[in-house]
């Protein structure tokens, strides 16, 4: 009797129709040759965390590199990514943040920040690095690709 009293109400919530579902619809991709079935699109998003991104760079630019090899795309395929740079400030002066880098594998891509126009529009002191630190840069990202 127990059993059938935790049972039913597991079977009803599994036949009720609460599912999560995605509908992705592929209308052209940026190479062709690259569509592939659209039951087979996948999107995976990311960010390198708030306050926490690993940045390399100097005065002039700041670079991440970002693995997306966990979203499960098929193998010797390299998705459609979209990138942004988020912070609490100075964005706004500067270019790069929605840019990215072919990947060197089918795993991980770059992003390159530097100052619009290449000059500081605070002072010449602080570099692009300092402010990666300063204002919490993250790059947050769509990657959109195929696991068949």
């Amino acid at each position: 009797l127990k059993m059938k009293t935790i049972l039913i109400p597991v079977l009803l919530l599994l036949c009720s129709g609460l599912t999560v579902s995605t509908n992705v619809k592929v209308l052209s991709t940026p190479r062709s040759g690259d569509k592939g079935l659209d039951p087979c699109v996948l999107q995976c998003y990311g960010s390198t965390g708030y306050g926490t991104t690993n940045w390399r760079g100097d005065k002039i630019w700041a670079g991440v590199e970002i693995s997306y090899k966990d979203c499960g795309f098929k193998n010797g395929t390299m998705p459609h990514i979209t990138t942004q740079l988020s912070g609490d400030g100075f964005i706004a002066f500067t270019v790069g943040g929605s840019a990215t880098y072919t990947s060197y594998t089918d795993e991980r891509f770059s992003v390159c920040v530097q100052w619009h126009s290449g000059s500081n529009p605070v002072s010449h002191t602080e570099s692009v690095l300092e402010y990666t630190k300063l204002y919490n840069w993250r790059i947050d990202w769509v990657a959109t690709g195929y696991t068949c």
